[in-house]
This record gives C-alpha cells, sequence and structure tokens, in this order.
C-alpha cells in the first residue's frame, strides 16, 4: 500500500511526507535543544549560525522548512535523474526518514548548511553526459562543490569527483579538465578578496590550515533504532543495486553513467560520515546515493508485499528513534 500510494506525486503525498517530518520533529520542537557550537573553517556557515545559535522555536520552525525544501529538492534530483517514476516521492520520503533525524535533532550545522549545494554538485554531475552545453555544466558542479566546502571543509572531497565523472561522461576535451578548477577556486577567490580588504586574510588562512591539518576521523556508538534503519536500508541498497544492473531496470547508456557517477560519489561521501564534531550527523550526507538507488528499486518493483514491510518497518524505527530518545532524557 505504501509502496504504490507514493509512486504519485500529488498534494497527498507531499503532505503525507510533511507530516511524517513533523512527527520526526515534534520532540525536538518540545524538548529542550541545547546550543551547539561548530568549530572549524566554515566562513560562510560562520554568517549564518548566529541566527540560530539560541534554538528558537522560531528558529527551529525555519529550520524545518529549510529541511524540506532540501527534501523535495533531491526527490526532484531523483526523478529528473530517471532513478524513480517522474511523478514518484519515494525519495523525498526516504531523504526525510534517513537524513532527518540526524539534521533536526542537531539544529543548524554546516552538514546541513552545506546539503544544497552538495545536491546541486551532484545534479550538474549527473547531468554531465547528456549536457548541451557541457563546459558550463562542469563550471557549474564545481561552483556548487566550492560553496560546499567553505560551509563544511570535508566537503572538499566532492571535488576529485567532478573528473571522475568526465571520465565517465568520456570527456575528452582538454579545456573542460580545467574549467573545474576555475569553478572550485572561484567562491575562494572572492571570499579571499573580501578577507584581504578587511584585513583578516592571514588570520583566516591560519584558521584553514588548523581546520585542515586539524580533521580527524571520529566514531560514536549508534542507537538500536539506528542499526536497525542502517541494516535494512544496506540490505535494500545491495538489493536495489542488482536490480539496477539486472534486465529489469532501464539499462540505458545515459542511466549506467549516471549510476557510476553516483557509486563514485558514494566513496567520497563516505568518509564525511567520520570527518564531523559527532559522527551520527555525518550519516545524512552518507545515505544520499543508498537513498536513491532505493527509490529507484520501490519505484519499479513488483514485489510490493516485501517492500511494503521494509518501507514500514524503516518509518517506525525512525520516528520512535525520536520518541524514545526524547522519553529518555525525561
Amino acid at each position: 500500500m505504501l509502496i504504490r500510494f507514493f509512486r504519485s506525486g500529488f498534494f497527498i503525498q507531499h503532505f503525507s511526507i510533511v507530516v511524517v517530518a513533523l512527527l520526526l520533529w515534534f520532540p525536538v520542537f518540545v524538548g529542550q535543544n541545547k546550543s551547539i557550537v561548530f568549530d572549524g573553517f566554515h566562513p560562510f556557515f560562520d554568517v549564518f549560525q548566529p541566527l540560530f545559535i539560541n534554538q528558537t522555536k522560531i528558529g527551529l520552525v525555519f529550520l524545518l522548512l529549510f529541511f524540506l525544501v532540501i527534501s523535495f529538492f533531491f526527490g526532484r534530483i531523483v526523478s529528473e535523474g530517471g532513478f524513480q517514476l517522474r511523478t514518484g516521492t519515494h525519495g523525498m520520503l526516504l531523504f526525510v526518514l534517513m537524513a532527518g533525524p540526524f539534521y533536526l535533532s542537531t539544529g543548524f550545522s554546516p552538514w546541513l548548511a552545506s546539503l544544497p549545494f552538495v545536491l546541486a554538485t551532484m545534479y550538474h554531475m549527473l547531468a554531465f553526459y547528456n549536457s548541451k552545453n557541457l563546459p558550463f555544466t562542469v563550471f557549474y558542479a564545481s561552483f556548487y562543490s566550492g560553496l560546499a566546502v567553505l560551509f563544511h571543509l570535508p566537503n572538499v572531497l566532492l571535488f576529485p569527483v567532478v573528473f571522475l565523472s568526465l571520465i565517465v561522461a568520456r570527456a575528452h576535451v582538454f579545456k573542460l579538465w580545467i574549467v573545474p578548477f576555475g569553478g572550485f577556486l572561484a567562491p575562494f577567490f572572492f571570499l579571499s578578496v573580501y578577507f584581504f580588504l578587511t584585513d583578516t586574510l592571514l588570520l583566516q588562512w591560519e584558521e584553514f590550515l588548523m581546520a585542515a591539518v586539524g580533521s580527524s576521523f571520529s566514531f560514536q556508538i549508534v542507537s538500536v533504532a539506528d542499526v536497525i534503519q542502517a541494516a535494512i536500508l544496506i540490505i535494500l541498497t545491495v538489493v536495489s543495486f542488482f536490480w539496477i544492473l539486472g534486465p529489469s531496470a532501464d539499462n540505458s547508456i545515459i542511466m549506467r553513467k549516471r549510476t557510476s557517477i553516483l557509486l563514485f560519489l558514494f566513496l567520497a561521501l563516505g568518509p564525511l560520515h567520520f570527518l564531523t564534531q559527532e559522527a551520527r550527523l555525518g550519516s545524512g550526507l552518507m545515505w544520499i546515493v543508498p537513498i536513491i538507488f532505493v527509490a529507484g528499486f520501490f519505484s519499479h518493483t513488483k514485489n510490493i508485499r516485501w517492500a511494503n514491510i521494509a518501507l514500514l518497518v524503516l518509518l517506525l524505527s525512525a520516528i520512535g528513534q525520536q520518541y524514545i530518545d526524547y522519553l529518555w532524557a525525561y
């Protein structure tokens, strides 16, 4: 029932996803949320952080709206990329279930602030193969990856994926291999000019070096619900990946190219799970690629019964975890 319901994209489906987000977010809204100060080099994030530092109720509402807009954008990327039905909403739902608890429980963070630019980078990389103006598409992808770095330094791992995507797209023109450097460095150039005019260039450069050298891998013990969600999504990802490679899926050249780009992207986003102040939060980025594969599987699978069970367990574990954490805190 759930699988078929979210194969459409009418108002009722989007409204249902908003309700799910509200259920996930409600314990955060009524609970006592502590303010978190994020250290490190993220100059663009520092501009907006004071607006959310006190975790006011109005700030949480804007945070939720911001996350829902990102979720809708993610769903459109999955649809336009051809991984789910054009009218499907599985991608948006899965993103809310898997990424929502990580981001909403912490408030405004560098990972959440950089997420629109991470997704914009992915969106343009998936368009490399059939782009009518490839140099501009490459520039946009690298430019957004540069912006993502200025919100969260470990996002620099996205930049090599731009070149790997060019290899997948078989871009043989030498100019295309120069364009990414211009796009990626453009935000840094304008930011450096601003720091120079305000006489803070050397200070910011020292902070950048300290953040780059001081980056370390970390890991935190997760809850039982996290383990259940991760296990189910991993199993679904493996099943979905083999389904994508099988005869039932769209085996056109463009879909094979996009699948290869997503695999490279997963290799870049995976380590971001451990390059955070709280490793659990980075999971929101780590699940982006698996969610796309699973959304495609849910959109086309004929084994509706097992798919419904898996989606229901994901739904209940995500919502249940939020309320268990809330009750445990009190």
